[in-house]
């Protein structure tokens, strides 16, 4: 009887589980909050920041794709790479940024900071739905939305890629979670099984690193225990075929634009090491963020030797292998995080090197969920008591939690100024990395940029030093020489350049205007034609084309390439008054003051053109007008000859007697 009895009391003890949880549900808009606010206020200094010239050029600042919302650029923006990458749906949005705020970097900062806090409250939900716990939840989203490691993808406009399909890559999870749920509704089971689909081709279309997310259905699908079947494997195929097109076109536009073939080569057993070394790089700088950086170089010592610590770190990747295989039935959430981390992050592990970095920040956004979610899931069984031994520092555990929280905060807060601008940005990558010549190349751009040419020469010498084959610094330091008028020192540094990729369009462009100024108008004739060959039909080089033309008085090809020039550039007055020029030196005084008069009908800035304007009209005898045109060249400053100015003055009066 007295066993009876503990049987009956035993359910007694439901209804305080119950009260509780609705009070965890009634605190759910303020843990929200929470976390909204505080992301928030650690990302606020990145609103101040500007443009980088660290691929923000290339996807924003000098790219025609983002200017026009048309029906014919939208297709276009499907149709085209950029910089390497197939990223339509981010390249959209900045399009729609362009339309809103055009180059004011505050726009373009303030979406991004949205569209995090958007992907941090669906942090929240999908671990919420998942493991129906708010600590848990809480705990991962926090971790997710102020982890140090993210402010590259936030505070870098161009980072927005990881964010976009992030925010479709968590919403495909929401619906998958929603579809195992509806599993005896075929209507609603169908309508989620349609919104997986698109939310992942909209993740796909924004970055294709999307590619990882069937095989997160399939950790889900463990972590709930849904029995393995052919239907379970089946529901995944459209996701998995859509994966294989989506990362072939992925690694055609990179190899297209040769950031595979850029980077080191080594054997296939220092490819593992390198790829655990950036696995155990990432765990270690989701514990201790430090010392962060827009690069990471590889050693350079490779490929002939790998540093210590790279062995060490492959140690430590195959005993969290081991951890995890150890795992599989006694703790499936610690496996799922685990395994979560090295699914999302796999693709970005350098087993196919992209590029000479060996690690980034970016490359964390996602993964670091799954890291997170470890943190929440026994940070809520202590707090839950589940973990005995830790019970009398249950309280301790919670403040050393807020503190961390607080610290994370305060480094991202700081981090963001790092992203400031171009000479912020890689003044710190330097600091960290010496020996990473593009930091110094980029720096030495900005400072261009800012007309500091002395202080740019020595960051693209420094880049040279470090890398003799370092082709963009070549041309950047050929510029500097030419603004400083040493046109053979700059000619020598292009043509190293252009040794060093024939193809290289700016370097053969460039070269053309340095030989032009020195005066060597054949050399710079077959430059302009060169670069003519890599860039067909570019209006700058059509429009010096034809100077050069013109100075080896070839007018009739003269003409023919300022008539091509003003097809891109109508009523352009330069183009006008040297079609003037080159009729006027054939003889055919008629014609060169039509194209002067219509130069002059532009408001073209140029007193020389009056002065031409005079000639011409001398030329045909129409005195008057030749004195009228002087006069005006010199009182907007053009220096005549006061002979000529004498002379015109006498024949305009001759003429008038007449």
């Amino acid at each position: 009887m007295a066993t009876q009895k503990k049987k009956t009391i035993k359910p007694a003890a439901k209804p305080p589980v119950k009260i509780q949880q609705k009070q965890s549900q009634s605190n759910i808009p303020w843990l929200i909050f929470a976390l909204l606010g505080i992301t928030f206020i650690a990302y606020i200094p990145a609103l101040s920041n500007q443009f980088t010239n660290w691929d923000d050029p290339g996807y924003i600042l000098e790219n025609d794709l983002v200017k026009s919302l048309s029906a014919a650029n939208i297709k276009a923006i499907f149709s085209q790479y950029v910089l390497g990458n197939y990223h339509p749906i981010t390249i959209l949005s900045y399009a729609f940024n362009f339309n809103l705020s055009k180059l004011s970097p505050f726009g373009y900062i303030f979406t991004n900071i949205f569209i995090h806090l958007l992907n941090v409250y669906l942090v929240f939900a999908v671990t919420k739905k998942l493991f129906k716990s708010s600590n848990i939840a809480f705990i991962t989203a926090i971790i997710f939305g102020i982890h140090p490691m993210h402010v590259e993808s936030v505070a870098w406009i161009a980072g927005r890629k990881d964010m976009l399909y992030t925010f479709f890559y968590l919403g495909g999870i929401y619906y998958y979670l929603k579809f195992i749920e509806s599993s005896k509704n075929i209507k609603s089971q169908t309508i989620n099984y349609f919104l997986i689909l698109v939310c992942f081709l909209l993740s796909l279309f924004s970055k294709a690193v999307a590619v990882t997310l069937p095989m997160v259905f399939f950790l889900i699908d463990y972590v709930l225990k849904r029995k393995f079947s052919a239907k379970l494997i089946l529901e995944k195929v459209p996701f998995l075929i859509l994966s294989v097109i989506l990362g072939l076109i992925a690694i055609k536009a990179q190899k297209e634009q040769g950031a595979i073939l850029d980077a080191p080569i080594f054997s296939y057993f220092q490819a593992i090491v390198i790829a655990s070394y950036s696995a155990m790089f990432y765990i270690f700088r989701f514990v201790l963020p430090i010392n962060l950086s827009a690069f990471y170089p590889y050693p350079t010592s490779i490929p002939q030797s790998l540093p210590w610590n790279y062995y060490v770190s492959f140690v430590l990747f195959i005993a969290l292998i081991v951890l995890i295989l150890f795992s599989i039935r006694k703790n499936r959430i610690l496996v799922f995080g685990l395994m979560f981390f090295l699914v999302t992050v796999a693709l970005v592990l350098q087993f196919l090197s992209v590029g000479s970095a060996v690690a980034a920040d970016r490359y964390t956004y996602v993964p670091y969920i799954g890291l997170a979610i470890i943190i929440g899931y026994y940070f809520d069984k202590i707090q839950n008591g589940q973990i005995k031994i830790l019970n009398p520092y249950k309280s301790t555990i919670k403040y050393f939690g807020v503190a961390i929280i607080l610290v994370f905060a305060y480094f991202t807060f700081n981090q963001t100024k790092v992203w400031a601008t171009s000479e912020t940005l890689f003044t710190n990558v330097i600091n960290n990395y010496s020996n990473v010549p593009v930091a110094y190349n980029n720096r030495g751009n900005y400072n261009s940029s800012k007309e500091k040419y002395d202080i740019a020469f020595d960051d693209y010498c420094m880049a040279i030093k470090l890398n003799k084959n370092y082709q963009n610094a070549y041309v950047n330091r050929a510029n500097v020489y030419g603004l400083k008028g040493k046109f053979q020192e700059s000619v020598d540094d292009y043509s190293k350049a252009i040794a060093l990729n024939p193809k290289d369009f700016n370097a053969h462009f460039n070269r053309a205007v340095t030989y032009s100024k020195m005066g060597q108008f054949d050399k710079a004739l077959i430059d302009c034609n060169n670069a003519d060959a890599i860039k067909a039909n570019f209006p700058n080089v059509i429009v010096n084309r034809a100077d050069i033309l013109l100075n080896l008085k070839r007018y009739d090809e003269a003409i023919e390439n300022y008539n091509k020039y003003l097809t891109f550039n109508i009523s352009n007055g330069y183009a006008l008054h040297n079609i003037g020029k080159a009729y006027f030196n054939k003889g055919d005084f008629q014609k060169a003051v039509d194209y002067f008069n219509q130069a002059a009908a532009t408001n073209l800035n140029d007193p020389g053109l009056y002065f031409n304007l005079s000639l011409g009209y001398k030329n045909l005898k129409e005195y008057s007008k030749s004195l009228e045109n002087v006069q005006i060249a010199v009182n907007k400053g053009y220096k005549v000859d006061p002979a000529y100015l004498q002379e015109a003055e006498k024949l305009s009066k001759l003429n008038g007697k007449k």
